[in-house]
């Protein structure tokens, strides 16, 4: 998909801004504020599906499949994060608010929501819990100018740091 329409559109998915040097070094921080803030969402779901408060942590299983991280493991977390980022955030926001001219909230709105509903696979309390990742990253990409490379780069934070968690409890 993301091939397709950079031939057809190649300004809407090909279209970096430089970031700021302050932007890029406070990145990684928001990516870490994104593993925070979708523990804290499962911690309030499982209360109010239990009534207990269960706060041990578990990475996903599809991060943990093997107990080594390989170079191929590390190259798939970039090329998905990349892959999510461009499409979900940067051809999103600019079809969004350019072709359909939406008000801001509308654009935000419709891309966090459309990361939660990406992590569907996951269920739905996951779908939930990327609802606040999802609005930091937009928010995020909308402060730094329309700067995708800022939001790579704490996207990547989090799923990177999600992998060696779940390597080392095995």
């Amino acid at each position: 998909m993301l091939l397709v329409v950079a031939l057809v559109r190649p300004q809407q998915v090909l279209a970096f801004h430089l970031p700021t040097i302050a932007l890029l070094l406070v990145s990684p921080f928001a990516g870490f504020a994104c593993i925070l803030l979708e523990y804290l969402i499962g911690v309030l779901l499982l209360f109010l599906r239990t009534r207990k408060l269960v706060t041990s942590v578990a990475v996903h299983s599809i991060y943990s499949t093997v107990s080594r991280i390989g170079i191929k493991d590390i190259f798939s977390v970039l090329a998905l994060v990349v892959g999510e980022e461009l499409i979900l955030r940067q051809l999103l926001y600019k079809l969004l608010a350019t072709d359909f001219a939406m008000a801001l909230w509308s654009v935000i709105s419709l891309c966090t929501a459309a990361y939660a509903i990406n992590h569907l696979a996951f269920g739905i309390s996951s779908v939930i819990s990327k609802l606040a990742s999802g609005l930091l990253y937009v928010l995020l990409f909308y402060v730094s100018g329309m700067s995708i490379g800022v939001v790579i780069v704490a996207h990547a934070t989090q799923n990177l740091v999600l992998l060696f968690l779940s390597r080392a409890r095995s």
